[in-house]
Protein backbone atom coordinates (compact mmCIF):
# COMPACT_ATOMS: atom_id res chain seq x y z
CA UNK A 1 0.00 0.00 0.00
CA UNK A 2 1.09 3.25 -0.83
CA UNK A 3 1.85 6.10 1.70
CA UNK A 4 -0.58 7.87 0.61
CA UNK A 5 -3.23 5.71 0.68
CA UNK A 6 -2.29 4.51 4.31
CA UNK A 7 -1.98 8.48 4.85
CA UNK A 8 -5.95 8.55 3.51
CA UNK A 9 -7.46 5.37 5.75
CA UNK A 10 -5.77 6.62 8.73
CA UNK A 11 -7.50 10.11 8.40
CA UNK A 12 -10.88 8.53 7.35
CA UNK A 13 -10.72 6.30 10.34
CA UNK A 14 -9.76 9.45 12.71
CA UNK A 15 -13.08 11.43 11.37
CA UNK A 16 -14.88 8.21 11.63
CA UNK A 17 -13.69 7.72 15.74
CA UNK A 18 -14.94 11.28 16.06
CA UNK A 19 -17.95 11.16 14.74
CA UNK A 20 -18.64 8.06 16.90
CA UNK A 21 -16.99 9.02 19.89
CA UNK A 22 -18.65 12.92 19.89
CA UNK A 23 -21.19 13.39 17.92
CA UNK A 24 -23.46 9.98 18.57
CA UNK A 25 -23.72 11.21 22.54
CA UNK A 26 -24.94 14.40 21.28
CA UNK A 27 -27.55 12.91 19.05
CA UNK A 28 -29.08 10.10 21.86
CA UNK A 29 -28.88 13.71 24.16
CA UNK A 30 -30.69 15.76 22.10
CA UNK A 31 -33.30 13.18 21.02
CA UNK A 32 -33.94 12.37 24.22
CA UNK A 33 -34.76 15.72 25.34
CA UNK A 34 -37.68 15.45 22.79
CA UNK A 35 -39.29 12.30 23.58
CA UNK A 36 -41.85 11.36 26.89
CA UNK A 37 -40.66 9.50 29.67
CA UNK A 38 -42.12 6.23 28.50
CA UNK A 39 -39.87 6.18 25.26
CA UNK A 40 -36.77 8.22 26.91
CA UNK A 41 -36.85 5.37 29.03
CA UNK A 42 -36.44 3.09 26.29
CA UNK A 43 -33.00 4.20 25.83
CA UNK A 44 -32.67 3.70 22.15
CA UNK A 45 -31.74 6.15 18.78
CA UNK A 46 -35.01 6.19 17.30
CA UNK A 47 -36.83 9.25 16.60
CA UNK A 48 -39.75 10.42 19.33
CA UNK A 49 -43.32 9.24 18.06
CA UNK A 50 -44.28 12.91 19.37
CA UNK A 51 -41.71 16.10 19.63
CA UNK A 52 -41.69 17.72 22.92
CA UNK A 53 -38.53 19.51 23.63
CA UNK A 54 -40.51 22.96 24.86
CA UNK A 55 -42.72 20.77 27.08
CA UNK A 56 -39.90 19.20 28.70
CA UNK A 57 -37.59 22.33 28.89
CA UNK A 58 -40.57 23.87 30.77
CA UNK A 59 -40.91 20.77 33.67
CA UNK A 60 -37.19 20.29 34.04
CA UNK A 61 -36.95 24.04 34.86
CA UNK A 62 -39.85 24.64 37.08
CA UNK A 63 -39.48 20.94 38.83
CA UNK A 64 -37.90 21.37 42.45
CA UNK A 65 -38.40 24.90 43.23
CA UNK A 66 -37.29 25.98 40.19
CA UNK A 67 -33.46 24.17 41.31
CA UNK A 68 -32.42 24.06 37.74
CA UNK A 69 -32.54 27.67 37.85
CA UNK A 70 -30.68 28.39 40.82
CA UNK A 71 -27.72 25.91 40.31
CA UNK A 72 -27.33 27.99 36.46
CA UNK A 73 -27.68 31.31 38.80
CA UNK A 74 -24.44 29.73 41.56
CA UNK A 75 -22.47 28.41 37.98
CA UNK A 76 -22.53 31.84 37.04
CA UNK A 77 -21.62 33.51 40.11
CA UNK A 78 -18.90 31.02 41.45
CA UNK A 79 -17.33 31.77 37.64
CA UNK A 80 -17.91 35.72 38.14
CA UNK A 81 -15.97 35.40 41.39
Amino acid sequence: MSRSIRQFLGEALGVLATVVIFWIPFYFVIVNAMKNETEAAALNLSWPSEVRLVENFKEAITSGNHMLLRAFYNSILITLL
